[in-house]
């Protein structure tokens, strides 16, 4: 496994967790989880914040995020294995942080291609990747979930919240009979 092939598969697992609606909890449980995996199994982890108007993963880890995956998605054809070590908090020898600005005064756009370059590159290098999504429903989302390993929607007890999951399950089933 040390000596994998480049031109192979990358070898990280993506597992992404989205809100079924704001204030679940989804990104505290995915910080939760990034660091159990990173500290008690120990596996190199990565947790990649994409909520970018509101990330928290450098506020829940006490890290100073910088501009990180902002950074990364303005210009994905400049990332290497390089640049993504510079842009990475790392915060024990498991854990690495892949925050978000928390920049709320300046309208971050990137192509939906350019998310999968910027998840790629970090797959390639760590064996658990942790995705924190935004709770929105875009062609760039969509498409991470649906390209992801293993999903986690979490949802709070309301009718409101578990329609949505169920929809959410829904759409992941048919988007994934399609690949």
């Amino acid at each position: 496994g040390l000596y994998l092939n480049p031109d192979s598969p990358p070898v990280g697992r993506v597992v992404s967790f989205m809100g079924c609606r704001g204030g679940v909890g989804s990104s505290t449980l995915a910080h939760n989880v990034g660091w159990c995996i990173a500290e008690r199994i120990p596996i190199s982890t990565t947790i990649i914040d994409l909520d970018l108007s509101f990330g928290t993963v450098g506020l829940n880890f006490n890290e100073e995020p910088g501009q990180g995956v902002a950074e990364a998605l303005s210009s994905p054809e400049r990332l290497d294995d390089v640049l993504l070590d510079r842009l990475l908090l790392k915060t024990s020898d498991h854990l690495a942080l892949f925050a978000a600005p928390a920049a709320m005064d300046r309208a971050i756009e990137a192509e939906p291609h350019a998310y999968e370059g910027v998840i790629d590159i970090v797959r390639q290098s760590t064996p658990c990747v942790i995705l924190d999504l935004p709770h929105q429903w875009n062609p760039w989302v969509r498409q991470t979930v649906l390209s992801s390993d293993e999903i986690v929607f979490v949802a709070a007890p309301d009718l409101a919240s578990l329609r949505t999951a169920k929809t959410l399950v829904d759409l992941v089933k048919i988007g994934r009979a399609h690949v």
